[in-house]
């Protein structure tokens, strides 16, 4: 029995053309132009990002006030006294400032409980240690002592507050010192002068170098820190899926998919 012949129009399509790659193949690039694109956009989408992220994070105003530091030097009864700069002394110094002794005494003066609507003392001095750093300018015996908030004016008054109380509750211990050494003179029934030694002694050993000022540029985020470090992750992922697409394109080309 014969079979009737397909038609002619049958026939050419289901021949195919040999110069036409087939369609499995076709699929298989669509690995390395994905990764071509993320490679393209990679750099631009977190630079993007790290923008809009820094626009939209709370701004930071820094204002820094600087003390310089006469450290007391010992009493020396045939000479002025003696002055050397101690990292010892100047850590015991941040400890200072940062103790809750200074930073209470800042809290009533400007009654930063009720203006911040803290719930307790320890609270707002909990939140005010938080915006406060302080650091040695190097070689020198100054400190500054920087303030960050969202509110200029309040950071400038902060700065300028703490270095006051510091400086005032640092002398405070200085005269209890002297006191306490005359005292123990006196007892000992000794021949010292000690209005020489009393002399020998600092009145004022915190200085006021530099009152923090309102700042007009914010401090925090730090945009430029920010773009950079997200430009560098955008250039490492772009790197990673030029490669990966460079390695795609490799297989793809040692190993071509026949037609089925």
């Amino acid at each position: 029995m014969s079979q009737n012949p397909l038609p002619h129009d049958t026939i050419q399509k289901t021949t195919a053309d040999p110069a036409e790659p087939p369609p499995r193949s076709r699929k298989r690039w669509c690995i390395p132009i994905l990764f071509c694109i993320l490679a393209v956009i990679s750099l631009p989408l977190s630079l993007g990002v790290a923008g809009v992220l820094t626009y939209l994070m709370p701004h930071q105003y820094a204002s820094r006030a600087t003390i310089q530091i006469h450290l007391p030097g010992s009493l020396n009864l045939f000479g002025p006294a003696t002055q050397r700069i101690s990292p010892t002394f100047i850590l015991v110094q941040f400890e200072i400032i940062k103790s809750r002794e200074v930073l209470n005494a800042v809290i009533k003066k400007l009654d930063l409980q009720q203006r911040w609507n803290e719930p307790t003392l320890d609270s707002t001095y909990t939140r005010l240690l938080k915006m406060i750093n302080v650091r040695e300018l190097r070689h020198t015996d100054m400190v500054s002592i920087t303030v960050y908030s969202p509110d200029p004016e309040e950071a400038a008054m902060l700065a300028n507050t703490i270095a006051e109380e510091y400086r005032s509750i640092r002398a405070e211990m200085e005269k209890r010192s002297v006191s306490s050494g005359l005292e123990a003179l006196q007892k000992e029934e000794t021949n010292l002068e000690l209005e020489r030694i009393k002399r020998a002694a600092p009145e004022v050993i915190i200085t006021m170098w530099e009152k923090a000022t309102p700042s007009s540029h914010y401090a925090r985020p730090h945009t430029t820190f920010n773009m950079l470090i997200s430009g560098g992750i955008g250039l490492l992922f772009s790197g990673a899926f030029a490669f990966a697409a460079l390695i795609a394109f490799l297989i793809i080309k040692t190993r071509p998919c026949t037609a089925q």
